[in-house]
């Protein structure tokens, strides 16, 4: 008879806890990744938009982004 270990239903319920915990920081960091990409991309895209309107976006979308990034690195301390 194989050997089994039975689980109790706290047992499960802190895996699934800690499960979702991992899940959710692995996200912040794939989201903290993205947001520095982009703002790398972000003047670049700004630099050469023909539009002014269209420049105008890129560079509050910038700030914006830039408002996020801090606030997952205040996060993350």
């Amino acid at each position: 008879m194989p050997n089994s270990k039975k689980h109790s239903s706290a047992e499960m319920n802190m895996n699934a806890d800690d499960d979702l915990m991992n899940l959710f920081h692995e996200t912040l960091r794939d989201i903290y990744f993205a947001e520095k990409q982009i703002l790398k991309a972000l003047p670049k895209m700004a630099k050469t938009a023909h539009s002014p309107d269209l420049r105008a976006a890129f560079e509050k979308h910038y700030e914006q982004t830039e408002g996020q990034v801090d606030g997952l690195n205040q996060s993350s301390r």
